[in-house]
């Protein structure tokens, strides 16, 4: 019996950074898909992360044993491997819509931000990132439009509408939104509704697309996500977004962390899968 091709990730041994660079000094992963054919492991690659935030790569590896994964995690180069999780994007649920007024309870008072409003602080000059479906930004509470002079300024596709795993990234420039929840969390953080405005109204947007209509994503490219919005110049990066695989530490873990160790904020989601965490 062998078991399907199974996703990982790998990070380069500083140490040995050398050894895959180019010549101009940029970072170059291809020494390492080199040393993994000579393990006879069959590979297929998937993302290289070439930022000083994370050097690494990630791939498909078929007919993996433990003592495959033992040949590569030994392989000088390496200085950590994971397995990469599949992670499921929080999908609207139509009970939940609401045609009636607002309520009458504001939870801006219930978290102080009315407090922070009074003091006219509303995120202006703020840039905020936001990792999960993308966004409507045709809606008017933000902004009605996409690019320089909009609320949403920019952002980026890493998957492709048609995205479901298994299937090849076909990334494009255009994160609009197709499930709706990541366009709820926009809201939350920069919508310009006068009745109940975002926490941060005036802060500016950028919206990294990581999952495609289909409702599943990688980690790897989820981390790709935060380290794009990162060298963009994020302020805040938010993900509200989790998983139940339950690994302290995973090549997304460990980009947020290096993120932010950069002193850039990462926010993300905890107990989206209730008694799983």
């Amino acid at each position: 019996f062998s078991p399907p091709a199974r996703r990982f990730a790998v990070q380069f041994s500083t140490a040995c950074s050398a050894k895959f660079r180019k010549r101009d000094g940029s970072p170059d992963t291809d020494g390492f898909f080199q040393s993994l054919q000579l393990t006879n492991n069959t590979a297929k690659p998937a993302l290289n992360f070439t930022s000083d935030i994370f050097h690494g790569a990630s791939f498909d590896l078929l007919n993996h044993t433990a003592s495959s994964l033992q040949q590569i995690e030994t392989l000088p180069e390496v200085e950590k491997l994971w397995p990469v999780s599949i992670v499921s994007a929080v999908q609207p649920n139509a009970s939940d819509i609401m045609s009636e007024p607002l309520p009458k309870w504001d939870p801006h008072t219930l978290t102080n931000v009315d407090k922070v409003h009074k003091l006219g602080h509303r995120g202006e000059g703020v840039v905020v990132a936001i990792i999960d479906t993308g966004i409507d930004y045709l809606h008017p509470n933000l902004g009605g439009g996409f690019g320089a002079g909009f609320k949403v300024e920019g952002g980026y596709d890493l998957v492709g509408d048609d995205y479901e795993i298994g299937r090849e990234y076909v990334p494009d420039a255009d994160p609009l939104d197709c499930a709706g929840h990541r366009t709820h969390v926009a809201g939350i953080v920069a919508s310009s509704h006068d009745d109940l405005p975002g926490v941060a109204s005036d802060a500016r947007l950028r919206i990294y697309k990581v999952f495609g209509c289909g409702g599943s994503s990688m980690e790897d490219v989820i981390a790709q996500g935060f380290i794009q919005a990162y060298e963009e110049g994020a302020d805040i990066i938010s993900a509200s977004l989790g998983s139940n695989a339950g690994f302290p530490e995973n090549i997304l873990a460990v980009v947020a962390s290096n993120i932010q160790a950069k002193v850039t904020f990462v926010t993300v989601a905890a107990g989206n899968s209730g008694e799983m965490g």
